[in-house]
C-alpha cells in the first residue's frame, strides 16, 4: 500500500516537471528590435527593443527611441499569432527605409529548442514588393530586411511560420 502511494506520488511529480507544448508562438517570450548596419559589428542603429510574452492581440507598438547616427525607429505595430506575424505602419507617415546592408527587424524567441522550422513572406497580406524584402531565420530568430523600401500608413507585412512542437521554456 505504501509502495503504491510512493509510486503514485513520483508519477505526479514527473508529470509536473515536464513542460507542456505551446500553441505555436503563443506563450513564448520574444524580443523585437530595429537594427541598421552595413557591418554587423558596427551598427548604425541598434534599437533598445522590447520583450513580451506572446498572447492575444498586439505585442509591440514601437515608436521612436532616440536618434542614433540620424536614424530612428519608424513607428510599427506587431501582432504575433500562433504561426504568423503581422506588421503595420498605420502610425507612420510616408517615407523610405534607409538603404543599408541591413535595415530591419530582429525577433528573437527565448527557447531551448529549434522553434522556427521555416518562415516566408505572406504574399496575400504584404503590400511591399516581395522581391525587395528579405526574410531570414535561424532556429530561434527572424530577421526582416526592408532597406530602401517605401512605407506609408497603409503598408503591411505578413509572415507565416512553420513552428516546431516545442515545450515552453
Amino acid at each position: 500500500m505504501i509502495a503504491r502511494a510512493v509510486a503514485a506520488s513520483l508519477l505526479c511529480l514527473g508529470a509536473t516537471a515536464t513542460a507542456a507544448p505551446a500553441a505555436g508562438l503563443l506563450g513564448r517570450i520574444v524580443t523585437f528590435r530595429g537594427v541598421v548596419y552595413d557591418d554587423p559589428a558596427h551598427p548604425l542603429f541598434d534599437g533598445h527593443g522590447a520583450t513580451v510574452v506572446v498572447g492575444e492581440g498586439v505585442e509591440f507598438g514601437l515608436g521612436p527611441e532616440g536618434a542614433q547616427n540620424a536614424l530612428d525607429i519608424v513607428p510599427v505595430t506587431v501582432n504575433i499569432g500562433a504561426d504568423r506575424i503581422d506588421m503595420s505602419y498605420e502610425h507612420a507617415g510616408a517615407g523610405h527605409f534607409v538603404e543599408a546592408g541591413f535595415n530591419g527587424y530582429e525577433l528573437r524567441f527565448v527557447t531551448s529548442c529549434a522553434l522556427i522550422e521555416d518562415a516566408v513572406i505572406d504574399a496575400g497580406t504584404t503590400t511591399l514588393p516581395l522581391d525587395a524584402i528579405e526574410l531570414r531565420h535561424s532556429a530561434t530568430t527572424l530577421w526582416l530586411d526592408v532597406a530602401g523600401q517605401a512605407y506609408d500608413p497603409t503598408t503591411r507585412i505578413g509572415m507565416t511560420l512553420d513552428v516546431a512542437d516545442c515545450p515552453l521554456s
